[in-house]
């Protein structure tokens, strides 16, 4: 074997050394931060469920909203998404909750009514920035109860809205 074979495969055997260790260290570092955001959101649905116990359904979507603006990282984020859905599924039921609330499936309907719903709690002149997408992604939560409320008083309904949609 050459002197330029045996470079090439020290370079080789080095670059797969690395790559083992780098992945040892990001399954650790990853173990870490998964075990730190299921403990949060252990916190967050222990909280959410007291909460709840003296407010609606209504109030738990604004407090979600109020939380997540002042949210600094994706972490805090998944939190608060974690305490409106329990709060959702424990407070007290608000009747028109869930009216306008388009399927998951209608991606145009979705998309509107996602705009004008961050439109509403942002104010009209807010720019598309992170208070709006940080709205965007609160508002699924709402999405989703709706539709497990559609499922659960009636599982024809969602596939009749399924047929239905464009």
């Amino acid at each position: 074997m050459g002197k330029t074979a045996k470079i090439i495969l020290a370079i080789v055997g080095i670059f797969i050394l690395a790559c083992l260790v780098g992945s040892v260290l990001l399954a650790r570092f990853g173990k870490q931060k998964f075990g730190e955001v299921v403990q949060e959101a252990q916190r967050q649905s222990v909280e959410a469920r007291a909460w709840a116990r003296t407010h609606s359904q209504g109030d738990c979507i604004n407090e979600g909203m109020s939380r997540v603006q002042a949210c600094p990282g994706i972490q805090c984020q998944l939190a608060v998404q974690t305490f409106t859905s329990t709060c959702l599924s424990a407070a007290s039921r608000t009747p028109d909750l869930c009216v306008g609330v388009p399927a998951p499936q209608d991606f145009m309907g979705t998309s509107q009514w996602i705009n004008t719903r961050c439109a509403a709690f942002n104010g009209p002149q807010s720019a598309p920035g992170e208070p709006s997408m940080r709205c965007r992604n609160l508002l699924p939560v709402l999405q989703r109860h709706c539709f497990a409320q559609v499922m659960i008083a009636s599982p024809d309904a969602a596939v009749s809205a399924d047929a239905a949609a464009p």
